[in-house]
């Protein structure tokens, strides 16, 4: 037996698994490599789809299925097939009155293989495009495949953009998505996840990287969930977990929320993974 047997490590990916430039360091890949060689369990907890993130899953080593669209459904790169997920149900008129409503610039619902476009900007085709991602060339109306999350957003600010911040906002653009998300969540069984300052997602209520994280961990047979996070989107997670950790450039009012339930660790830039796995040699 190892000594990692029976733990399950769900790791946010931007931030926390990467540095800030989207880099995965050294120290993690070393760390998470010592992990699985004794026994640990090793998975993603993404906001992002399937397409989205089939380019990032080459940038680490993982011995589980990975969670994508903050939780909504695990996915097994290996087998390419869904282990288990909660996907939404139709929802043309939510979404044309979502945009009657509010002065978004992106509006789109997230597929296993594609994406279905209401309304986006070309720089985040362009993206796309980049990331290798598809998207539907006929209307919803005609699409039949399961869709797991709808996403909203204001102006599209790449990630990588040296001169705007992507996760900043304003406070216009904040009140929006307060009241957009609890309209929503007053029209169904919905609940809606602002992942950064300039979007919202949205999923069945109940779904989240906390009940996905869990639910891996028991199809797996993990006994020990450990999760770490940067973010708001990572709440449900970190509160679910045996052993939650945040880096410690993480987003400070998580700290506030979950006080002493959660523990800091190493700057996601130097290795937050590693920093959690010497701790976890300490504390189990």
């Amino acid at each position: 037996m190892g000594r990692f047997d029976g733990i399950l490590i769900a790791s946010d990916f931007d931030r926390t698994l990467t540095d800030p430039a989207g880099i995965v360091p050294d120290a993690n890949r070393e760390a998470l490599r010592r992990f699985m060689d004794e026994g640990g369990r090793f998975s993603v907890a993404s906001g992002r789809s399937v397409p989205m993130f089939r380019c990032k899953r080459t940038l680490f080593e993982s011995n589980a299925p990975t969670i994508l669209f903050n939780g909504a459904a695990c996915y097994d790169f290996e087998a390419e097939r869904v282990v288990f997920g909660t996907p939404l149900p139709r929802m043309d008129e939510l979404i044309a009155e979502a945009l009657r409503r509010y002065p978004l610039k992106n509006c789109e619902l997230q597929g296993i293989d594609r994406h279905c476009t209401f309304l986006i900007e070309q720089e985040r085709i362009d993206m796309f495009c980049s990331l290798g991602v598809e998207l539907y060339d006929k209307p919803y109306a005609e699409v039949d495949d399961p869709m797991y999350m709808l996403f909203l957003g204001d102006e599209f600010i790449r990630p990588d953009d040296p001169k705007r911040d992507f996760q900043s906002s304003t406070p216009e653009v904040d009140a929006m998505f307060d009241v957009c998300n609890a309209w929503i969540s007053s029209q169904g069984p919905f609940s809606a996840v602002r992942s950064t300052r300039r979007n919202t997602e949205v999923m069945m209520r109940g779904v989240s990287k906390g009940s996905a994280a869990r639910r891996l961990a028991e199809t797996l047979g993990c006994k020990t969930l450990v999760c770490v996070g940067d973010a708001m989107n990572d709440l449900a997670m970190l509160e679910e977990a045996d052993y939650s950790f945040t880096p410690a450039d993480g987003d400070e009012q998580i700290r506030t929320i979950l006080g002493e339930k959660l523990r800091v660790t190493k700057p996601c830039g130097v290795g937050a993974l590693a920093g959690v796995i010497a701790a976890l040699q300490e504390i189990l």
